[in-house]
């Protein structure tokens, strides 16, 4: 058994065929020596069954009972005796698990137990990288301590702060904590910066889309799921063996197993253009050229947006102030003949747009002049796939606010949209149907002296939604989070906080991102120019 092994013997079956037993001699742990005065050996001598002995000490103990005959003849038995060690049991506190960095935590390990021994030592582990004890630091210092000082949490962060402790057997037990620092973490994705940029998700990790100095069209994606280290970005420039460079639209969606871009290319052409990158999409080789997707018109695929609509890439996109969609015919749009399907007359009068699946079929919001007023409206497919004008029939106008820039999420089963208005107004609002049949009211999020003009997005995170917004007055990033699931009443976006204000210029281009669990924006700086990403721990 695990120490302390109590043990009772019993040596009274012992027997003599022709005589007695007249005595008893004991050797409890092994050694070949009875009678030892300094274990209870010498005082168990000639008594069958002798008082309980205590094995404290972990190892393998041959414990033996010799017997003396009248005769003087003697026999000895043996029964093995194994004692173990169950080990520690480490049990790690603290004061607090979460806050606004910087704040301080108190750690304790106070409640960590050894059933069979006693603790001879706790290492710890406070940055959260695996390694203990770690010299000139904090953890140097707390070696021994069951209650280390206390530990200040200056950076945002996830710490999986961690106590070992060694019993006096050698045995060990850990025991961790997550300890998050809550703020913003920014770092550079792609440079150098010299137009427009859109991130998205890609095979699981944050990944940009951007035009650089000189015009070309790049692509960085991160090699981690956070992308909070400078070196975690991978960045190559795409093929464009024959275009004058993309324009100031870009979007950027994970694909098939790959990454698209879609553009439209500029100045004078104006056109709509479509690269597939495969796998990562980190290395130039792995781009398609340009493929010509619509060079209609003479102002054609300014706002493009991206959505897989049946698992087949789809863009929506303005041609001449009209709304168009066309949808690839394969997975992953690789060659031009994929896009030489309809392009699809969804509005004559509407541009600007954000696209979203709804329920099982595609739906857009947009930008609407009528001649004499300006809509937010609304539009779904009545099929999968949306491939005919007749599909788009169903229009809603949800509000006369004149949106500069919408953005539609599905909000807890509801379509929801995000939108700054011409006199640079945040609003949301969400539908009270499934499908987007009926809206509830539109909210003001942020108003006055406040110019958000075109640049807002919104996404879900954690099953609440969030958008982010550039500040044209203040050049600041601003961010807002709703406290519930619909977001639905203006108190629940009380939460509005600057993500980036040290630089002006910062938050162009905007695009928030769910990543493990966390809010992380992307954008232009254009005053270092380069492209962000910050992350919200």
């Amino acid at each position: 058994g695990d120490k302390p092994v109590v043990v009772s013997f019993n040596a009274t079956a012992s027997m003599d065929p022709d005589g007695t037993v007249t005595d008893y001699e004991w050797d409890f742990d092994g050694d070949s020596n009875f009678n030892e005065a300094d274990n209870g050996e010498a005082a168990a001598q000639g008594d069958p069954t002798p008082p309980d002995v205590t094995y404290s000490a972990v190892g393998d103990y041959s414990a033996t009972v010799r017997v003396t005959d009248n005769d003087g003849g003697k026999d000895n038995d043996s029964v093995q005796i194994t004692v173990s060690n169950s080990g520690p049991n480490a049990v790690i506190q603290s004061s607090s698990t979460e806050g606004d960095a910087p704040f301080t935590v108190s750690f304790s390990a106070e409640l960590s137990t050894d059933p069979g021994g006693m603790i001879a030592d706790y290492e710890w582990d406070f940055d959260g990288d695996g390694l203990f004890n770690e010299v000139g630091t904090e953890e140097e210092t707390a070696r021994g301590m069951s209650a280390p000082s206390d530990i200040d949490f200056n950076t945002p962060g996830d710490f999986n702060v961690s106590v070992r402790v060694t019993d006096d057997n050698g045995a060990s037990d850990s025991d961790s904590i997550l300890i998050s620092a809550h703020g913003w973490v920014t770092v550079t994705a792609g440079s150098p910066l010299n137009g427009w940029a859109d991130f998205a998700i890609v095979n699981g990790n944050p990944a940009v889309a951007f035009v650089k100095t000189g015009g070309t069209l790049a692509y960085s994606r991160s090699t981690t799921t956070l992308g909070t280290g400078p070196g975690d970005w991978v960045q190559c420039d795409l093929p464009n063996p024959s275009l004058g460079g993309p324009g100031r639209d870009i979007t950027l969606l994970g694909v098939s197993g790959g990454a698209a871009v879609a553009y439209t290319d500029s100045p004078g052409t104006e056109d709509l253009y479509y690269q597939y990158g495969s796998g990562d999409a980190t290395s130039t080789a792995d781009w398609t050229n340009p493929i010509a997707v619509d060079t209609s018109g003479t102002s054609t695929g300014y706002n493009p947006e991206l959505l897989m609509v049946g698992g087949q890439p789809g863009i929506f996109y303005d041609r001449d102030s009209d709304l168009y969609y066309v949808r690839s015919s394969t997975a992953t749009g690789s060659m031009a003949a994929d896009w030489s399907g309809t392009k699809v007359l969804i509005d004559s009068t509407g541009n600007g747009c954000g696209a979203a699946m709804v329920g099982s079929n595609p739906a857009v919001c947009y930008y609407r002049f009528d001649g004499a007023n300006s809509h937010l409206t609304y539009c779904r497919s009545s099929t999968a796939t949306g491939g005919a004008a007749a599909n788009w029939s169903a229009k809603l106008d949800i509000s006369n606010h004149g949106p500069v820039t919408p953005v539609l999420q599905m909000v807890n089963g509801n379509p929801g949209i995000c939108f700054t208005d011409q006199s640079g107004t945040l609003h949301y609002t969400r539908a009270t149907d499934a499908t987007g049949g009926a809206w509830g009211a539109i909210l003001t999020l942020d108003s006055g002296s406040t110019i958000y003009g075109w640049y807002s997005c919104f996404a879900m995170v954690n099953a609440k939604p969030v958008i982010a917004a550039f500040d044209f007055n203040n050049h600041d990033l601003e961010y807002f989070a709703s406290s519930t699931a619909n977001g639905t009443v203006v108190g629940d976006w009380a939460t509005h906080e600057t993500v980036d204000g040290v630089t002006t210029s910062a938050g162009w281009n905007c695009e928030i991102l769910e990543v493990d669990s966390k809010p992380a924006i992307g954008y232009r700086n254009l005053t270092n120019t380069e492209v962000k990403f910050a992350i919200r721990y």
